[in-house]
């Protein structure tokens, strides 16, 4: 990082743009490989078990985020706050439906109905 900043002049984004290739590529490289070598996984199992349940959420969240800031842009505080939670209650409900199991769920249930 210090070579690109210095030598050849690169800025906050082209360093962390940077970043993002380095860790993608070492990832899917390297980690990924052997994660499925030492776990006897295979890669359908790694996208639905991993991918699909963690990032269902993050997009629900997302489309609901961008499509809030695209209908009414939010110009308080409180407006900034309120599509804030409203995409988390989103995110909140998408984990709740896709990322977890009937096991995690029911306790899940259980908590919830310690506190009422």
């Amino acid at each position: 990082m210090i070579v690109l900043a210095v030598y050849w002049g690169a800025g906050a984004i082209e360093i962390a743009a940077t970043l993002v290739v380095v860790t993608l590529a070492v990832q899917v490289g390297y980690y990924w490989p052997l994660l499925f070598r030492l776990t006897g996984a295979h890669f359908g199992d790694f996208v639905w078990e991993v991918l699909f349940r963690g990032l269902a959420p993050a997009v629900a969240g997302g489309v609901v985020w961008a499509g809030l800031a695209w209908i009414a842009p939010p110009e308080s505080w409180l407006t900034l706050f309120l599509w804030g939670a409203i995409g988390g209650v989103v995110y909140l409900a998408t984990a709740a439906v896709c990322s977890l199991e009937t096991g995690e769920r029911e306790g899940l249930k259980k908590l919830i109905n310690r506190f009422r």
